[in-house]
């Protein structure tokens, strides 16, 4: 309902290096696809010998990221996931990521950034796991 245009945000960072590097920990950036006016990225997270894939806001999973998933070099793979299954969503359904990911490899897969109607049940029913606030 409510999109971001251009002129609210700069990635100074991408223009320079799609890599970043802090206090041992590598960030590399890859272009996602969320709403067509906004450019969206996920995270390749290296810490030692850790490998963790966060998708941001996505409706996809790049094939890099499933790649390293399904390769066993991705420790833990935060996907942005809903309920709501339609043509042009800007986030990914339960129902697709089920068909992007192997019933092996899902163990590793983190549902995040539910929508209202998302069942936890059933994600974790298909071997996914859901990540919940703890306080």
């Amino acid at each position: 309902m409510e999109g971001v245009t251009q002129d609210k945000y700069v990635f100074d960072v991408i223009k320079s290096s799609p890599f970043v590097s802090y206090y041992g920990l590598t960030i590399a950036l890859t272009e996602v696809e969320h709403a067509e006016e906004l450019k969206s990225y996920g995270f390749l997270l290296t810490m030692g010998d850790k490998h963790i894939y966060y998708s941001g806001d996505s409706n996809m999973i790049p094939s890099q990221a499933l790649g390293l998933l399904i390769e066993g070099d991705i420790h833990y793979f935060y996907q942005d996931t809903c309920k709501a299954d339609y043509p042009d969503n800007v986030h990914l359904s339960l129902i697709r990521l089920c068909e992007l990911i192997p019933q092996e490899y899902r163990s590793k897969v983190y549902c995040m950034h539910l929508d209202e109607t998302f069942n936890v049940d059933e994600a974790r029913a298909f071997g996914f796991n859901v990540v919940t606030a703890s306080c």
